[in-house]
């Protein structure tokens, strides 16, 4: 690992088969996506089921739209990244690592995420 990255993960979009809440296709997000593509990470911290809850939706927007989540991180994962983003000087960034599936044995489409936590050097 490079001086400064404290982490580095490849984990999957979670529950990508199912449609957002205002009705529109994870499915149709994925299919948009692009190898290297910047996600950005949105903590839902009022989210009655899970205050971690973390949701994925791509980056180089403006505004986060529920239209264009593409899925959400595992509870676990999801309490770490929340206590990462909130330690001085740590910072995260993720990534389009793969699109997975579009397949005849797995028509789904999935997402691969590169997430690196990092700490700023200032050496």
């Amino acid at each position: 690992m490079r001086p400064g990255i404290l982490r580095n993960l490849k984990p999957k979009s979670l529950e990508v088969s199912f449609d957002n809440i205002d009705g529109s296709s994870r499915q149709e997000g994925i299919k948009r996506l692009k190898v290297g593509q910047k996600i950005r990470l949105a903590w839902g911290k009022n989210n009655p089921h899970d205050p971690n809850a973390v949701l994925l939706f791509p980056g180089g927007t403006d505004k986060v739209n529920m239209k264009n989540c593409i899925g959400h991180l595992n509870a676990s994962l999801a309490a770490d990244v929340v206590n990462w983003a909130t330690i001085n000087d740590w910072y995260i960034y993720a990534e389009v690592a793969e699109i997975l599936g579009g397949t005849d044995e797995c028509e789904t489409l999935g997402c691969l995420l590169e997430i690196t936590v990092y700490k700023e050097n200032n050496e």
